[in-house]
């Protein structure tokens, strides 16, 4: 699959780079960045981040629609995360963005124990063509309610915490934008643009990504083993999926400085997995279902904006008796400057 992932990459660049420079981000009357038609040269982008990275492990019984409405007998575990200040520099196309943790903002250590993460993010948004890379890791989790696993525990005690516990996340979401003089994704994301109307577009999203979950011991509650079967004892493993989804995107224009725009991708793809449990090391390929939904509101006009951004992506990987889930989450609130 890594050889997959090479030649895919390659052709995603190709797709991107080849209409890019026939045809430069101009979107006539529909959009404008810093000269009526090219994105701004520098945006400069001052945030504060809500982030969220949690999993959820499902007995073999448990369907896809159960788990994510957390409806199953499964565990799930959380972190005890704190609000971000995140500084996103954009160069023309391409940019970064970093986020640092205020710690003043986490939830009590001593109830939901201390979560350490890095959380990284790039980006490049040619004319029809945007990707984003993730990198994120995740240590310390706390077990989230936990009375449903334990008749010992009541309202009020430390949750069961997991020091030990580390997630790691990355990869990239690849979009490819089928109306790109009627829709802007630099204006609903990253702000080097304005859409000037109401307008949108059909967006295929390709996603390579990257799961990889360790600890030091089971992380199946006591006595519950028997729901697992051959995955009882799970404690590591290491996901490599690859998704296919179309989606649409729609912003409105209120008032030709106010905006919003809302959109959502709806999945299935391929995975490869390997996997520790007490008693054996499991290797296989098997199934990704994915949903990813987006939300951009704000004011933009000359060179400021400001506004409120959302991000919810959820990953459904099977195992071979049981399923391992993944929900990446962010709140930001925004605001900036365009050179």
């Amino acid at each position: 699959m890594t050889r997959l992932y090479t030649v895919l990459l390659v052709l995603m660049i190709s797709a991107g780079a080849g209409p890019a420079i026939i045809f430069p981000a101009v979107y006539g009357e529909e959009a404008r960045g810093h000269d009526d038609n090219e994105p701004a040269g520098i945006t400069l982008r001052f945030s504060f981040i809500r982030p969220y990275v949690d999993f959820r492990l499902s007995p073999e019984d448990a369907s896809f629609g159960d788990s994510l409405r957390g409806e199953d007998d499964g565990v799930q575990y959380s972190p005890n995360e704190a609000v971000d200040l995140s500084i996103l520099l954009m160069i023309k196309n391409f940019g970064m963005q970093y986020s640092g943790r205020l710690n003043s903002t986490a939830k009590d250590e001593d109830t939901y124990g201390r979560t350490d993460y890095m959380d990284v993010h790039a980006f490049g948004y040619l004319h029809n063509v945007a990707i984003d890379i993730v990198f994120q890791r995740y240590r310390g989790f706390y077990m989230d309610e936990p009375g449903r696993h334990s008749v010992s525990w009541s309202s009020g005690d430390p949750y069961p915490q997991r020091r030990d516990l580390q997630v790691t996340t990355m990869g990239l979401n690849y979009y490819y934008i089928f109306f790109p003089g009627d829709f802007s994704f630099r204006a609903a994301f990253n702000q080097t643009q304005q859409q000037r109307r109401s307008a949108g577009s059909f967006i295929f999203l390709i996603s390579p990504f990257s799961y990889k979950v360790e600890s030091d011991s089971s992380l199946i509650p006591a006595g519950e083993d028997a729901l697992y079967g051959r995955d009882a004892g799970f404690f590591r493993g290491n996901y490599t999926t690859l998704s296919f989804a179309p989606g649409f995107f729609y912003t409105f224009i209120i008032q030709s400085d106010f905006f919003v725009t809302v959109g959502a991708f709806a999945c299935a793809g391929v995975q490869q997995y390997m996997y520790e449990t007490a008693l054996e090391d499991i290797r296989g390929n098997g199934y990704v279902y994915k949903l990813n939904g987006k939300l951009s509101a704000g004011y933009s006009a000359g060179s400021f904006y400001l506004g409120f951004a959302a991000n919810y992506d959820y990953a459904y990987l099977k195992m071979k008796e049981s399923a391992i889930s993944f929900t990446i989450f962010y709140g930001e609130v925004y605001g900036g400057i365009r050179i």
